[in-house]
């Protein structure tokens, strides 16, 4: 039996329809880096390497990121109370974080401010700080609290945003007049309502979507890259772009990756509108993206190890363990306090000391993280009456561990 060309080519087009019925819908789209520039900024070559490549160690940082060489731009979806409009997932930040997934946090002190909207408003960006108010909207707290918040935390430690990147006229604090022109516009270029509402995913109360379709539709458009979602007992509640950076943050090409972290979300996520009137989720403590309560009071023990943290922060194998008080931190994560007062990473070790700063930890089950990394580590195991520091990550020598908090 003999077909013609055409009987043969509607076949295999209905074949093709049966096998994949979803081509169409999971088609990538290119992503397009938003242009950006900065008049005064360092002129940056074509060939400076990519961070994070086997060339960043050894360039210029004040063209490439590094070791902060992954670029997280992240949004809320905060439905209640409702924040932003009713189709935007709102931005969160733009973050840094090393190549390995981890991060490092309040880098430098003298770029340091005390209000992002009074120096915008120095330099005249009127503009800006309109559409910040309107798409930069944190789920508490002031605006500007907020946005002084991620520039002192993630962009002080951006490598391509020091002075000496700059030209010697440019405006004092011009640097972070760029960074919040470029985090506001790599934001627009993801719209994740959008993407979602061109996938038939939109706000309902009624439904829950396929945390499997959720992912397609954010997926393919962002160069097929994984995109990173967080949920809160089943509810959407962040979205996460990764990217490498070819260039400035101010003025290179911001280039997708997949996502670095593993998602929270069950297989069955639940969208509602915001302003719904439908009933929060309850408080889950084993969800890890829930923060704990603040105001827990407990002692702070070395896994696999004799002994416990005393108050100043280091390990001591015999004696009394320090009580240490666990808070909510106003943007995320958590604090802790000792006798001796607020606890911060100084110096590469965890210390607590009244002229500290309250660094930004957060918990995975008991276990306290700084920086994304659950362990710790120490030159050696104390006895008897010595003392030990104790450092996130292995950077503090061959001893192991986590610090887990064990409440009172």
């Amino acid at each position: 039996m003999q077909f013609s060309l055409a009987t043969i080519a509607t076949v295999a087009a209905a074949v093709s329809a049966l096998v994949c019925p979803y081509t169409k819908r999971e088609a990538v789209a290119a992503f397009t880096s938003p242009p950006l520039s900065s008049a005064d900024h360092k002129s940056c070559p074509a060939d400076t390497p990519v961070s994070c490549s086997s060339g960043a160690g050894s360039a210029d940082l004040c063209c490439t990121e590094s070791p902060g060489g992954v670029l997280v731009l992240t949004q809320f979806w905060d439905w209640t109370p409702a924040i932003g409009p009713d189709d935007l997932f709102t931005l969160h930040g733009l973050w840094p974080d090393n190549c390995d997934g981890s991060y490092a946090q309040f880098c430098d002190k003298s770029m340091e401010v005390q209000s992002v909207a009074a120096v915008l408003q120095q330099l005249g960006e009127t503009e800006l700080l309109d559409k910040m108010n309107k798409i930069w909207i944190p789920n508490r707290g002031s605006t500007d609290s907020f946005w002084t918040h991620e520039w002192n935390k993630h962009a002080t430690c951006m490598s391509t945003l020091k002075d000496k990147c700059y030209s010697s006229d440019a405006p004092q604090y011009q640097s972070l007049a760029d960074w919040a022109h470029t985090v506001v516009n790599v934001f627009e270029t993801v719209n994740t309502y959008k993407f979602l509402e061109a996938a038939g995913i939109t706000p309902d109360s009624s439904k829950t979507y396929a945390k499997t379709d959720f992912l397609n539709a954010l997926n393919s458009n962002f160069d097929g890259k994984k995109v990173h979602i967080s949920c809160k007992s089943g509810y959407i509640s962040e979205i996460w772009y990764y990217f490498h950076l070819k260039g400035s943050v101010v003025s290179g090409q911001y280039l997708p990756i997949d996502d670095l972290g593993s998602s929270s979300c069950p297989d069955q996520i639940k969208y509602p509108p915001k302003a719904s009137g439908t009933t929060p989720p309850p408080t889950n403590p084993s969800d890890p993206a829930d923060p704990p309560t603040g105001g827990s009071k407990g002692f702070i023990n070395i896994s696999g190890q004799p002994g416990c943290l005393i108050s100043s922060g280091n390990w001591y194998a015999s004696g009394t363990c320090a009580t240490y008080t666990l808070g909510e931190s106003q943007y995320g994560g958590v604090t802790l306090t000792s006798s001796k007062g607020p606890c911060d990473v100084v110096n590469g070790k965890f210390s607590c000391a009244s002229g500290n700063n309250a660094g930004q930890f957060t918990q995975d089950g008991s276990n306290i993280v700084y920086g994304g990394k659950s362990d710790w580590s120490a030159p050696s195991v104390p006895s008897g009456s010595q003392q030990v520091g104790v450092s996130p990550g292995s950077a503090g020598g061959p001893v192991s561990f986590n610090l887990v908090f064990a409440a009172k």
